[in-house]
């Protein structure tokens, strides 16, 4: 005699991951495929290799290893739960008799979230990252669509995009996912401003999904100018110029980058007293910025400009109020 084991003809075309698939039956029959009563109580072995777990009760709330197909009975029945997706790979064994296996396909549930992943978390400023969002049943199985549906991503960073084009190109913030989708893969993500991001990614009636990175400095493009905005003629004050990255982010230079400096009105120094004119500044290999100062004798409204070729240039407008009267001129009149 040998052992049969089958599944509910409603179920034998795959089970849903999670649910409590049921009744499944273990029975006995002889060679020709006749059912054989039990002459005592047989004790048959239930094992899952792909893990899931029989149970004894429809709510699968009991978990068993063994089921008795009793005196006078041919067959007994029980429950199975997985929670993985693939195939169950079942066995039911008893030493007299020959023993049976079912597998039947374990698919996944219905949809629940969507998960978020990036390409590479500790991103470069102004580089495109690629992303991809994928739908996922209750027990993080991929899903597919039921129904179409559109897809909405937003990100901490205000000047990030994202793109369905490799170079970032063509933006946009919302996508549409077919019947069958089971997310996309070929996303991408250009972010610009320093520091931790998040983004999210959002769905009617599901668990939205993010992930979280670090964005770092992009390759120094562009010249930059810190200081006040308005200072009094005749005094001298530091100014700071910089290089930084397309979206304003410090960024060092590899080698020294010597630039050129320009002042409609007034002059840049090299030292804090203002002695010594200068008409450019260098920014060492390995950083980011230097200081020059500024001097104007007559007040008024003086542009500032830095350049560098290969360099988007950095300008910049300073008020120059009148100094402190210092001194008193008479005028005598016949």
């Amino acid at each position: 005699s040998a052992l049969l084991l089958a599944a509910p003809a409603s179920q034998a075309a795959g089970i849903a991951a999670g649910s409590c698939a049921g009744p499944l039956v273990v029975s006995m029959a002889d060679s020709a495929g006749t059912a054989v009563s039990a002459t005592g109580t047989v004790t048959v072995s239930l094992a899952d290799t792909h893990g899931g777990v029989v149970h004894s009760n429809s709510t699968c709330s009991s978990a068993i290893t063994q089921v008795g197909i009793y005196k006078g009975a041919s067959s007994a029945s029980f429950y199975y739960r997985s929670t993985v997706i693939g195939s169950m790979a079942l066995s039911a064994t008893e030493v007299s008799l020959k023993s049976a296996t079912l597998t039947v396909p374990i698919v996944a549930g219905s949809l629940a979230s969507i998960s978020l992943g990036i390409g590479n978390s500790a991103a470069t400023a102004g580089t495109c990252t690629s992303l991809k969002y994928e739908f996922l049943d209750s027990y993080a199985n991929n899903a597919s669509l039921s129904a179409a549906q559109s897809t909405a991503l937003q990100t901490s960073d205000a000047v990030a995009v994202f793109s369905s084009v490799s170079d970032c190109s063509s933006t946009q913030t919302t996508f549409s996912d077919a019947v069958g989708a089971v997310g996309r893969a070929t996303l991408f993500y250009r972010g610009g401003t320093l520091g931790a991001f998040t983004i999210g990614a959002s769905a009617s009636g599901i668990t939205s999904g993010s992930v979280t990175g670090s964005l770092t400095a992009g390759s120094p493009s562009a010249i930059s100018w810190t200081g006040a905005d308005g200072i009094a003629a005749a005094s001298c004050t530091a100014y700071t110029v910089a290089s930084a990255d397309g979206y304003g982010n410090a960024s060092a230079v590899d080698s020294v980058l010597a630039i050129s400096l320009v002042a409609t009105r007034g002059g840049f120094y090299v030292d804090s007293a203002c002695t010594s004119e200068r008409t450019s500044v260098s920014i060492l290999a390995g950083r980011s910025n230097t200081t020059t100062y500024f001097k104007s004798n007559t007040s008024g409204t003086s542009a500032f400009t830095a350049s560098r070729s290969g360099y988007t240039s950095g300008s910049r407008s300073i008020a120059i109020a009148p100094g402190s009267v210092t001194d008193l001129a008479l005028a005598y009149t016949d």
